[in-house]
């Protein structure tokens, strides 16, 4: 955490949630916090200033309540980006000061399958990047916690970016006529008449093919913990013709290939134990790729170690290449492998481009967009 670990004196009774939105407020406006940074837990806070969770509640509401955090469920509080279009409450006069342009909001509606393995920062940053091009502004909201949070600034809404977690906005009354984007993967889940923007996961697949068989691999492996994962399916059929197309020989090694697992289709189903059979099938081949993708960061940052206590020196008796290009991961992982990049922030400058336009032109012919930003290849 990037907030002080010493504990502070208990507060009085009186006014408990004051001190501790005063002791976040002063913090966050200080800068000591940057945008997306999480705060401390409620359980951390009731810690630090010897309370129940109430206060802590009550102080979090107000904050997110005056623009300066965003909650998401499941996951915690974060600081909430600094633009022209935050709420900022008026202290001084209990008049209202006019408004002379109503502001531009774009939703953004979040839940846990969102928040996974930092691609919801690398969107968010280009989201906001592209929204500031168009002097609009991104609110980030949990639809299960902070519908309140939507009902005050629904009449500002003017354009909703959804995914796969968060369908149900879809359906809601207020979001019915308005413009709509789609993020990331799972199109198939998507109504046709919305944009789309996604990765370009057949790419990603050639590229990783592609930079093995440069490196003179002969067999290949493709090491997927997720085959109930769409991004992860998409991925393999690039993979499997760029190696054809270059006549090296491939071998699939996923969770299919283990009869007491269902397929996988989150992160968070992934554990240790699964990993430890994977890797058991890999080194049973014979004769044993050399070579191999493995389909993401977090997933390398499992599986590399477990390879390694095995016997295996990376690099010398097998090279890996990843994907995401999580940079706090990679750093994690020694040695360091070769990944790819989905260009999340060029994802969202897109995405921020189509709902521009879709604003402007609200009885536009124009048929859905489905953008696939290149990734691109980052060695270590």
């Amino acid at each position: 955490m990037a907030t002080q670990s010493t504990k502070s004196k208990p507060v009085s009774n009186a006014a408990k949630h004051v001190q501790i939105s005063d002791y976040l407020r002063k913090l966050i406006r200080s800068k000591k916090l940057p945008p997306r940074h999480m705060l401390e837990s409620e359980a951390e806070l009731c810690e630090r200033f010897n309370v129940s969770r109430g206060p802590v509640r009550q102080a979090l509401a107000a904050l997110e309540q005056d623009g300066l955090i965003y909650r998401i469920s499941g996951r915690g509080s974060f600081v909430a980006p600094r633009n022209k279009s935050a709420a900022t409450p008026n202290t001084t006069s209990p008049i209202p000061t006019p408004q002379t342009e109503t502001p531009t909001i774009w939703l953004l509606p979040v839940g846990g399958e969102d928040i996974h393995n930092l691609i919801f920062a690398g969107l968010l940053s280009g989201l906001e990047k592209g929204a500031a091009q168009h002097n609009a502004s991104i609110l980030v909201s949990s639809l299960d916690n902070n519908q309140h949070t939507i009902n005050q600034h629904n009449q500002n809404i003017k354009g909703i970016f959804t995914s796969y977690a968060s369908t149900e906005i879809l359906s809601a009354d207020f979001a019915k006529d308005l413009p709509k984007v789609w993020l990331m993967s799972r199109r198939i889940e998507c109504p046709h008449h919305i944009d789309a923007v996604s990765p370009d996961n057949n790419t990603i697949g050639q590229i990783a093919a592609n930079y093995l068989i440069e490196q003179g691999h002969k067999h290949l492996a493709f090491f997927s913990t997720m085959s109930g994962d769409p991004s992860c399916n998409q991925r393999l059929p690039g993979f499997l013709t760029a190696a054809g197309s270059a006549g090296v020989k491939t071998t699939v090694i996923d969770d299919t290939l283990l009869p007491d697992h269902p397929p996988i289709s989150s992160f968070s189903e992934v554990d240790q134990t699964l990993i430890n059979k994977l890797v058991d099938i890999y080194l049973k081949l014979t004769p044993r790729p050399t070579g191999m993708f493995i389909i993401g960061d977090h997933h390398t940052a499992l599986a590399q170690p477990v390879l390694q206590k095995k016997g295996l020196k990376i690099g010398k008796d097998l090279q890996i290449i990843s994907c995401n290009n999580n940079k706090n991961i990679l750093n994690m992982i020694n040695p360091r492998p070769v990944t790819i990049d989905m260009n999340l922030e060029d994802m969202g400058v897109a995405a921020a481009h189509i709902m521009a336009y879709r604003t402007a032109n609200p009885n536009s012919s124009l048929p859905p967009m489905n953008i696939t930003p290149n990734p691109t290849l980052i060695l270590p």
